[in-house]
């Protein structure tokens, strides 16, 4: 269990308050806005939802109700998602839709990657095997959500932008974000030594998490963009989202974390039972 009084724990709780402030502040120096609040307040609780992951991760394990959670949520999510009645808004009309699927994939991987955070610190701090396994676990997941969230937002920007890719600023930074995090298992595949490779991975895992956050929430901010929520383009309001929609969107994303949860845990358990394989 990571508490406050372990040897460990005090030091993720610390890091994820000066993460949400330290972001925080940044944002709030672009324009001060209720949208910006709203990011705040969602990243603090995105830290302090990934310090509980953590801490609870064997007791979770062993249960099986918050897999059945992620199913249901999951299945309601499609079905009312494709079927579902959605606001008929300009240039968007039934794309929004996608709303369901793209963005939950995002916010998913953002919640991984905090998980994959969480541990990389722990390992440098403890130099526990299991811990650089899971971080390099929990961010394969989420390099996977990364990858479907662009497929799935290249469409979208088909149909209301006209192009599959137009070097819109967020799709860049997203582009460049996922770039960052392939090399990091081209890191981690060119060094032999286990050891080294867990605490070069760790670091540039840290490293590269804060500079994913300024790509993805800062610097689409400062410049003019097409996606929503960037360069004075609204997002998540009552413009692109109604009450209907908002039934359908976050379920949808608290399915999508439960699903990247899910399939981590199984890869840090075939690679466990890999390893035994192979040590045998």
């Amino acid at each position: 269990m990571l508490s406050l009084t372990s040897k460990y724990g005090w030091k993720v709780y610390i890091s994820y308050f000066i993460l949400c402030l330290a972001l925080g502040r940044i944002m709030m120096r672009t324009s001060v806005t209720t949208e910006l609040i709203v990011y705040l307040i969602a990243i603090s609780l995105f830290g302090l939802g990934t310090c509980i992951a953590v801490s609870s991760r064997k007791v979770l394990l062993q249960q099986s109700w918050w897999k059945i959670l992620a199913v249901i949520l999951l299945l309601y999510s499609i079905c009312e998602g494709f079927l579902g009645d959605v606001p008929r808004l300009p240039i968007l009309n039934e794309t929004i839709r996608n709303l369901h699927y793209h963005v939950p994939m995002w916010f998913g991987m953002i919640w991984i990657l905090g998980v994959s955070l969480a541990y990389s610190i722990i390992y440098l701090n403890k130099f526990d095997a299991e811990a650089d396994l899971i971080a390099a676990e929990t961010a394969n997941i989420a390099l996977w959500f990364g990858m479907f969230g662009m497929v799935t937002g290249m469409v979208w920007a088909k149909y209301t932008w006209g192009e599959w890719w137009s070097n819109d600023p967020k799709q860049m930074s997203a582009a460049v974000a996922l770039l960052m995090y392939f090399a990091y298992f081209i890191l981690r595949g060119s060094i032999e030594d286990e050891d080294k490779r867990a605490k070069v991975a760790a670091v540039y895992n840290i490293i590269i998490f804060f500079v994913y956050l300024a790509l993805i929430f800062v610097v689409p901010r400062l410049v003019d963009s097409l996606h929503p929520g960037n360069g004075g383009n609204p997002a998540l309001s009552q413009l692109d989202l109604d009450s209907n929609l908002r039934m359908v969107f976050y379920p949808s994303v608290i399915g999508w974390i439960l699903l990247g949860l899910w399939l981590t845990s199984l890869r840090v358990r075939f690679k466990k039972v890999e390893q035994a394989y192979f040590n045998f």
